[in-house]
């Protein structure tokens, strides 16, 4: 089974930490997904970003470092799909 993979959320800290305040990080992902989830996956979504702006507030980190959170598709045999979702870096 492949899977794919997918860059759905990239921004500036500065700008992550906007989106985090004004709730679009998820509202951005569904956008860049172009499909509807389950809502304990927008949920997981939503505490990830608010859980990433706590540690990303911090001034060691400046801000115009990358932040991105990667998104993988994987088909099953039925035709069916499967998904799961990680921040993937701070650059």
């Amino acid at each position: 089974m492949g899977a794919i993979i997918m860059i759905v959320y990239e921004a500036t800290k500065q700008s992550f930490l906007e989106d985090v305040y004004n709730d679009q990080v998820a509202k951005k992902i569904k956008a860049r997904l172009g499909f509807n989830v389950g809502s304990s996956e927008n949920e997981s979504w939503i505490d990830t970003a608010n859980h990433m702006e706590k540690i990303l507030r911090d001034n060691i980190f400046p801000n115009d470092i990358s932040v991105a959170m990667e998104f993988k598709l994987y088909k099953r045999r039925e035709g069916t799909h499967n998904y799961s979702n990680r921040i993937q870096k701070v650059e």
